[in-house]
């Protein structure tokens, strides 16, 4: 096997290139945990092609086209506070629908798939404005019916037995406000779950990292269902609604036909008829957002599903990933270490190597003193000899001139210590055996 950067061949097992650096183990890791991302990014868009998804987004569009006609059928004051509400419908409606086109294109849009929950979010901040208001009004109302019954129990002469009282009445009206918030405080749940769902599901559409713990099915049933209570009961009040206006219609038909009852006859008529047209209207409201509710359960239990397999492949993945990456650290630092190592055993050789041939160096240059010192000794020793023999030739020659003149000065020729100058002439220690052989 050989390298893909530098084409040298690579040692069997090894996790990086020698030659270049190369970590092609962690590269193919890499490139399988990003294989995985692209398809838990596939299922991802799959889901938001999906004919479950098409019937969702289809029914919360009826959701907000009814919403948007009981604004205009309620009277101004239905159209004035249906107006925020209608405003986070349209963006959810809009990310649905473009969530849907961009999946049957097989990519995502993340910032359309967080604006699905858009409503989701308007229904969190809302029940998080009545839990307050709600909790400040238990305690107004728990003051107002403790002086209220103290005040009355002391206008009766009966103070212990109204202070009892109105402490029991506080504890009642404390327990239902409680429900009432506890329920408040249960629908947030659900809805900042939802929220937080399709907020994982926009990081998972840039990621491909699916982190959600859980989908929020179960809640989304319970709107479902309180959904189809509502519609059951606005189809009950329709029907009750139209049964008043009949008996009320036979009760004024008895009391004559007089101008002013009938007029009155027909004004409530028409105030009927335009309540049964809200409650209609509501109750389909209440049927598609059911049906929404109930197909999105079913959509998000699919999508936890599909996700929770390929997030258990990329993390296995990704473990082994961040292990490859820590033992190619790690072999790094080994090589690093090894050839710091052998660095410093060359340098250390070449050091020693230097210091032995300094010693030899310096051996030989002693070596060469002593044969140096040695050699001045002997041509000393030689010069001496030499001396010593002229010495004893010119002592000898004189002894012969006295013997054969006796009548020359008993004095010894000077010229023996004039030879001095003879001693400093090199070719001296040459013509030494020429010397010995005198005799």
């Amino acid at each position: 096997m050989n390298c893909s950067q530098c084409n040298q061949p690579l040692k069997e097992g090894a996790l990086y290139c020698e030659s270049c650096g190369y970590q092609h183990a962690a590269a193919e890791q890499r490139a399988k945990v990003a294989s995985v991302k692209s398809q838990i990014k596939g299922v991802v868009a799959a889901q938001f092609s999906s004919v479950l998804f098409l019937i969702m987004t289809i029914c919360f569009t009826a959701l907000t086209v009814t919403q948007a006609a009981a604004m205009f059928t309620g009277g101004i004051g239905a159209f004035i506070s249906g107006i925020l509400p209608a405003i986070f419908l349209i963006i959810s409606v809009v990310g649905m629908w473009k969530s849907f086109a961009k999946g049957k294109k097989g990519v995502v849009d993340a910032p359309a798939i967080k604006n699905i929950s858009m409503y989701d979010a308007y229904s969190r901040v809302l029940l998080t404005i009545a839990i307050v208001a709600y909790s400040i009004l238990a305690a107004i109302g728990a003051l107002l019916i403790f002086s209220a019954s103290s005040a009355l129990g002391s206008a009766m002469g009966e103070k212990e037995a109204a202070s009892t009282g109105g402490f029991i009445g506080v504890i009642i009206f404390l327990i239902t406000m409680g429900i009432g918030i506890a329920i408040m405080v249960c629908f947030r749940k659900i809805y900042v779950n939802r929220r937080r769902f399709f907020t994982e599901l926009a990081h998972t559409a840039v990621s491909g990292e699916y982190r959600a713990k859980k989908a929020p099915v179960v809640g989304s049933w319970i709107l479902g269902i309180l959904m189809v209570i509502s519609a059951l009961s606005t189809v009950g009040m329709s029907a009750l609604i139209g049964g008043l206006t009949e008996l009320m219609s036979e009760m004024m038909s008895e009391l004559g036909d007089a101008a002013e009852v009938e007029t009155i006859l027909e004004g409530f008529e028409e105030a009927m008829e335009s309540l049964s047209i809200t409650l209609v209207i509501s109750a389909i409201s209440s049927v598609v957002g059911a049906a929404y509710y109930i197909c999105c359960a079913i959509w998000m239990s699919a999508v936890h599903k599909a996700e929770l397999a390929n997030a258990s492949v990329i993390t296995n993945e990704s473990k082994r990933l961040a292990e490859i990456e820590v033992a190619t650290r790690q072999a790094i630092a080994q090589r690093e270490n090894e050839k710091r190592q052998a660095e410093a055993e060359r340098r250390q050789a070449e050091e020693e190597k230097l210091r032995a041939i300094e010693a030899e160096r310096k051996a030989a240059e002693l070596e060469a003193q002593k044969k140096q010192n040695a050699m001045q000794e002997q041509q000393q020793m030689m010069m001496q000899m030499l001396m010593q023999q002229m010495m004893a030739q010119n002592a000898a020659t004189f002894a012969n001139m006295m013997n054969n003149n006796p009548a020359a000065p008993a004095t010894a020729p000077e010229a023996a210590p004039e030879a001095a100058p003879v001693v400093e002439a090199a070719p001296v220690v040459e013509e030494t055996p020429v010397v010995e052989e005198a005799p």
